[in-house]
């Protein structure tokens, strides 16, 4: 206390203000490192644990600031593997996963049944999930979007991939 006192014990208007400089600077510069931090964490994908014994399956694209890349579990249903990453959202999100109104969920779309122009064999995908995982901040954009889709047969292409489970990673960052 006897810092921002003068001789005669009364406050030192100098000393006060040499004091709250400092700490104001002290501030300033916490302030810059936190946000070069928090930019830095934003350089680089926002990575999502992939289901357990998925396989790579294919890698759209892979550019600077995002990626797409495809993967397949052969061994789950897709509605296996859309409650495995809505656990994965609620720990991101720190939500509670009894909450059926909880703010972050997987989404279906269509919400139910089929969409209208699936026809089976036709390569059109019946219905599909979606799970956003977002940590953005300020204009940083730090997202993977998950999608999850069943496998579907085109018999134009002549494939089939019924009984496979596709995982879509959607990522996006700030470079």
């Amino acid at each position: 206390m006897s810092i921002i006192l003068n001789r005669e014990g009364g406050v030192s208007v100098f000393r006060v203000g040499v004091l709250a400089a400092v700490i104001g600077i002290l501030a300033i510069i916490g302030g810059y490192v936190y946000f070069q931090l928090e930019n830095d964490r934003r350089s680089k994908p926002l990575e999502v644990e992939l289901y357990p014994n998925a396989e790579l399956w294919s890698q759209v694209y892979d550019l600077p600031t995002s990626r797409e890349v495809y993967y397949i579990s052969r061994d789950a249903s897709p509605e296996d593997v859309v409650m495995y990453y809505q656990a994965l959202l609620d720990d991101f999100y720190d939500q509670n996963a009894t909450d059926p109104r909880r703010e972050h969920q997987c989404r279906r779309f269509p919400e139910s049944g089929i969409f209208p122009d699936y026809v089976e064999g036709s390569g059109n995908l019946p219905y599909f999930y979606s799970c956003l995982f977002e940590d953005a901040f300020f204009d940083a954009e730090h997202s993977t979007v998950i999608e999850i889709q069943p496998g579907i047969a085109n018999d134009a292409e002549g494939f089939d991939n019924t009984g496979l489970t596709f995982i879509r990673y959607i990522q996006r960052w700030t470079g």
